[in-house]
């Protein structure tokens, strides 16, 4: 662990350089109004990856005691359980984040009328960007257990080089968007790196399986907006009506979310409950 400290340090340092030059690039290229509104939309996006980071806490650590013990078959089935569990959150949360984004910022932003904030393109292409962050987690995670830092160093470097070159490329035309593409580029092409690399040579699992849940997830997310957009609700302009209207897509969202859990992943599920029994049997 120690001899491979600055190989961790270009991980955190490319973290950084990833998260921050979206408003870098948006305050040297542009104005400080779309800064502003970028920013609005980056409080909700905080947000939602506050909920996705907070199912994730013990997991690294569980990972890594299996790894250590060489627990190999059921080092298989947790990954794929937690897997399973960071696809279906990430599914509801960004599929009722796309329909309610602008909803929101409408409520947030009513009284301002210095920019227009409603920016439906460039929500949508960060909320896909922020989707791929949260559902390389369970890749990510299990890298880090293994101590695959050196070896995943490069990739980490390449998504901070290639955010920036497209980002800078972009802005001049497209302002908000072209930030958004350099982010939603950069963090795909890191996440299908993991991915390979996390089943390849450590759960030594064809790729499918998670290629599989990439496109439930997707698929489903697509099917709850188009679900939505079809009720035709109105625009909220108190955040009494956006709760309403929140409600009603989260319920749209599990509802969706269980048909495809039933169909596809019964064995996940089975496995779920069954660990949900025993977590409530060891408290009782």
């Amino acid at each position: 662990a120690i001899g491979q400290r600055w190989d961790a340090f270009w991980h955190q340092f490319a973290t950084f350089i990833t998260n921050n030059t979206d408003v870098v690039v948006l305050s040297i290229f542009t104005n400080m109004i779309e800064v502003s509104v970028y920013s609005v939309y980056m409080l909700v996006i905080n947000g939602i990856k506050r909920i996705i980071t907070s199912f994730s806490n013990g997991i690294e650590a569980a990972f890594g005691n299996m790894i250590a013990k060489k627990e190999e078959k059921s080092l298989k089935e947790n990954f794929s359980l937690v897997e399973f569990i960071i696809y279906n959150i990430s599914t509801i949360v960004y599929g009722c984040s796309i329909a309610l984004i602008l909803q929101f910022v409408n409520v947030y932003t009513i009284n301002i009328k210095d920019a227009d904030y409603l920016k439906p393109l460039f929500s949508y292409i960060l909320l896909l960007a922020t989707f791929m962050t949260s559902i390389r987690m369970p890749y990510q995670l299990i890298i880090q257990a293994a101590g695959k830092y050196k070896e995943t160093k490069n990739g980490a470097i390449f998504e901070a080089f290639l955010n920036i070159i497209i980002s800078v490329v972009l802005v001049i035309n497209f302002g908000l968007i072209g930030v958004s593409i350099g982010t939603f580029v950069s963090t795909t092409i890191r996440t299908v790196e993991l991915l390979i690399y996390a089943n390849k040579n450590i759960i030594h699992e064809n790729c499918k399986k998670s290629w599989l849940k990439m496109f439930l997830s997707l698929a489903n997310i697509a099917v709850i907006v188009y679900i939505w957009n079809l009720l035709k609700l109105s625009m909220p302009n108190t955040y009494f009506v956006w709760i309403k209207n929140a409600i009603i897509i989260v319920i749209l969202a599990i509802v969706s979310l269980f048909i495809v859990d039933i169909i596809f992943y019964n064995k996940e599920l089975k496995l779920l409950l069954k660990k949900l029994k025993l977590m409530k049997k060891k408290k009782m």
